[in-house]
């Protein structure tokens, strides 16, 4: 569509600028006017380009918000809650307190069943051998000699 009225587009921006900004200019208009015609195949080829690479550019765009989105909405199916309280100083030892909890969680579930069912997840194994080991080996599997390494993450599930 862009191709059929980018000769009238031209014309008109020609006229535009010969009438405000370009007004000491008219006499150029033929020749600025004759140009534009012989380099109307250029001018065409440069303007579809002009217009793939903006349409590749909202596509991305777009492409990157709805992965976006669908991280998120994948994140949410995966831990399969709407809340999710964890603890910021779990690194330094300072975990949550699971009995305080449990015993205000089951207060609100037989207070106004508000909450369906809760569950928890231990602490990283590599954050408690790092308590106790504070070298690599805590956090990796290999050999004696301590080379090749392999960085490990395992977590205990109750």
């Amino acid at each position: 569509m862009s191709v059929l009225i980018f000769e009238f587009v031209e014309k008109g921006f020609l006229w535009i600028c010969m009438h405000t900004c370009c007004i000491r200019d008219k006499k150029l208009k033929d020749v600025i006017s004759k140009n534009l015609d012989g380099h109307r195949k250029r001018n065409s080829k440069t303007s579809i380009m002009f217009t793939l690479a903006i349409s590749f550019l909202i596509f991305a765009a777009s492409s990157f918000g709805l992965l976006s989105g669908l991280i998120e909405g994948e994140v949410i199916t995966i831990f399969g809650s709407d809340l999710w309280i964890d603890s910021p100083m779990a690194a330094s030892g300072h975990y949550l307190d699971e009995s305080t909890l449990s015993a205000f969680i089951e207060e609100q579930i037989t207070f106004d069943g508000s909450i369906a069912a809760y569950g928890y997840i231990s602490a990283s194994m590599a954050d408690v051998t790092g308590k106790i080991l504070s070298t690599s080996y805590s956090q990796s599997f290999g050999d004696l000699t301590g080379y090749n390494l392999i960085p490990i993450k395992i977590t205990a599930v109750p």
